[in-house]
């Protein structure tokens, strides 16, 4: 498909319900995930840990703080799941905004404890913080309508995107006379 014909589709798929309920399904996983994450660790009960770590170092201080706010935004991400769907756009938006501003929040914590956890489950943690973050990027730039030049046509901004489902939102030719 040409630039022009994939940007306009990629618009409708950013905007559309269904690319919001992927992002709030990927933000389930994401507190999903890191609920699994401590409790693995405190299962393990590491011997490495000692009293030398500091607070921000342990998964108790992203149960208190990191986990506490994805729960918020979690609970936030349906109610504007629900105004999304009637047209009400407002929420996501300021949702989503929140998410970019993630990464900046967990700054004072620490990701040493990870390396005590199952690989596996870290992982699926991991991925699912970056879907959520490219998601909601996606959404917020297409809401706000905020895309530089063609960078909505940048997988490596956006991420990889199926084309067989970008075909669901191409743009609708005019009616021919």
């Amino acid at each position: 498909m040409d630039k022009a014909t994939k940007k306009q589709a990629l618009l409708n798929y950013f905007s559309s319900f269904d690319y919001a309920q992927e992002l709030v399904l990927d933000h389930d996983d994401l507190v999903r995930w890191l609920e699994k994450c401590i409790e693995d660790f405190r299962l393990r009960n590491p011997p490495e840990l000692t009293n030398d770590w500091q607070v921000w170092e342990t998964p108790d201080e992203w149960e208190r703080r990191v986990l506490a706010n994805f729960r918020g935004t979690n609970q936030r991400f349906h109610q504007a799941l629900g105004l999304y769907r009637q047209g009400d756009r407002e929420l996501m938006e300021r949702v989503c905004s929140s998410i970019l501003g993630l990464s900046k929040n967990m700054d004072v914590v620490s990701e040493r404890w990870f390396k005590y956890v199952d690989n596996y489950k870290a992982r699926k943690y991991a991925a699912a913080y970056n879907d959520v973050s490219e998601k909601a990027a996606n959404i917020y730039y297409t809401l706000r309508g905020t895309w530089h030049d063609n960078e909505i046509l940048d997988e490596v901004i956006t991420g990889l995107i199926n084309e067989a489902k970008l075909r669901e939102y191409l743009p609708e030719k005019p009616p021919q006379s």
